[in-house]
């Protein structure tokens, strides 16, 4: 089985489907970028990743080595996870809510207050759900980090893509749990 550090490649890059910059990885997953480098290489000559045109993309031995990772990780955990995800899906209702408002031009202020409340009632769910599987812990750092960009003004870190903006990262936490939980994204998303 692929280690802790490995997964969290592989699994980063399984939720971006692929990725251009490996570097990227190190900030994302909160990894020495030094060590990250390593492991990815590691990876890459293990054949659970491959490039192709100049993006890096998971192999069928890399998905099946992420496969047996989260299997074990839910192994007798299964009621609770599914308990943390109806959670969590409550708050994806709100979230889509107020990034859509946001996206027509609604209230700045009264989105950035409403996102703030599903901030909060978030980290009450991460707080059972690290306990469970800690691989977790690094979604509430990169979200306050957004959050704090929002709040000094940087209106790009609600929902560009491009930057590790809150909706990219409440995309890849549901991509996450989906994957985490065996199910497909039309059933849950």
């Amino acid at each position: 089985m692929v280690s802790l550090d490995e997964f969290k490649i592989l699994n980063y890059i399984n939720i971006r489907q692929a990725i251009e910059d490996p570097d990227v990885i190190a900030s994302i997953v909160e990894m020495e970028p030094a060590k990250t480098r390593e492991l990815f290489g590691g990876c890459v000559k293990t054949g659970y990743i491959s490039e192709d045109n100049g993006m890096w993309m998971l192999t069928e031995s890399g998905e099946e080595a992420i496969s047996q990772f989260r299997k074990a990780e839910v192994e007798g955990r299964e009621k609770e996870l599914e308990t943390v995800y109806e959670k969590f899906d409550e708050e994806n209702n709100t979230f889509k809510k107020i990034v859509s408002e946001w996206q027509i031009g609604k209230d700045d202020q009264k989105a950035l207050d409403e996102l703030e409340g599903v901030h909060a009632r978030v980290g009450e769910i991460f707080q059972g759900l690290t306990e469970l599987v800690p691989r977790y812990e690094i979604y509430p750092s990169r979200f306050s980090r957004a959050l704090q960009n929002l709040k000094d003004g940087k209106t790009e870190y609600l929902a560009k893509y491009s930057v590790d903006s809150y909706h990219t990262i409440w995309f890849e936490l549901h991509e996450d749990l989906i994957n985490l939980l065996g199910k497909e994204r039309d059933e849950w998303a």
